[in-house]
């Protein structure tokens, strides 16, 4: 019998750094943080990673989100119900208390 192959999605996120602040992005709908980013397109399989995320910070700002923002992480208390995950809001809290 030969074995079924599972279709996978790819997606690229960047943290984007200037100074001090870090570019996020506001989601439309549960108006969480969002970093710029996004799945890999199926023609892009042989697309440098630099690319793909060049093209998708050029698309971020759809419908998918309201705003974007450059936060300075010392200036911003994050709050969990603000990210995805409790696992992405303890990762993003960990990383800034080295800018803070």
């Amino acid at each position: 019998m030969r074995p079924v192959i599972e279709v996978y999605h790819v997606a690229l996120k960047i943290l984007l750094r200037k100074g001090n602040k870090f570019l996020f992005l506001r989601e439309s709908l549960r108006k969480r943080w969002d970093l710029p980013g996004g799945r890999i397109d199926r023609n892009e399989g042989k697309t440098p990673f630099e690319k793909i995320i060049e093209r998708e910070v050029q698309e971020e700002l759809s419908s998918e989100h309201t705003s974007y923002h450059w936060i300075e992480p010392g200036k911003i208390r994050l709050k969990e119900k603000d990210f995805l995950s409790k696992e992405e809001y303890l990762a993003f809290k960990n990383y800034f208390r080295t800018f803070v």
